[in-house]
């Protein structure tokens, strides 16, 4: 099945959901375990897909995030004739913690700094970031882009929604889907899938001040309305 015919299969089958399709091309089939799962960057997206292609046999926990653009999804699966009963995931994550974390993640490497500019790792250089992003930044890479824009369906086609700040809820969620999380060394595959060390966790002072809360706030505005219930 050619993609060009697919847009219509998919999008008359699956309840007739708006489709973004520049995102299918990150939406994860698993037709094993009958999983459907939206990639969203910064949001547990290689640590999910290590798990999932570990035991679908596409890669071992060692290949790391390169495998992420050879899993099964929309482009390359051919048979979607059942996907209509499969559970369909999607990992959330506060904004304010989901732009820090790809800020000090990203701006530590050669091809970000040449290609959106130089921001000093602290304070000062994530309020510039954040400058920079309510200018025109924001659509400009789908790390720290809108969650809402890097959703390939509507938010009511997920059957499950779950906050990356739930990890424990996501290893059982994972497991009762038939993954065997119990069996994998899920401390390597969270190694290998922050290997960046963005050390985010130990820099939340700055998502304390005000102005820079505040900002946040403005410039996310969409998705804190999306994810109303999740995040306040």
């Amino acid at each position: 099945m050619k993609f060009n015919n697919l847009n219509y299969f998919v999008q008359s089958y699956l309840f007739n959901n708006r489709i973004n399709y520049n995102n299918l091309n990150h939406v994860v089939i698993d037709r094993k375990n009958r999983l459907i799962f939206n990639r969203i960057p910064k949001n547990a997206n290689t640590y999910v897909c290590n798990i999932i292609f570990n035991q679908l046999g596409h890669v071992s926990v060692k290949e790391g995030k390169s495998t992420k653009k050879h899993g099964p999804n929309f482009r390359n699966t051919l048979l979607l004739h059942d996907i209509k009963d499969f559970r369909r995931l999607l990992v959330v994550r506060d904004p304010a913690t989901r732009v820090l974390s790809a800020f000090l993640d990203k701006f530590r490497k050669q091809k970000y700094l040449q290609e959106y500019g130089k921001f000093s790792l602290d304070f000062n250089g994530f309020s510039i970031f954040l400058d920079w992003l309510a200018s025109d930044g924001l659509p400009r890479n789908r790390h720290w882009d809108l969650q809402k824009n890097v959703i390939a369906f509507d938010f009511d086609f997920f059957t499950d929604v779950i906050p990356m700040e739930e990890m424990d809820r996501l290893h059982t969620y994972l497991s009762q889907l038939g993954y065997p999380i119990e069996h994998l060394n899920i401390n390597k595959i969270y190694d290998n899938s922050n290997s960046h060390k963005t050390n985010s966790s130990e820099r939340h002072d700055i998502l304390r001040d005000v102005y820079i809360n505040n900002k946040i706030r403005e410039i996310y505005s969409e998705d804190y309305d999306l994810l109303r219930g999740f995040y306040e």
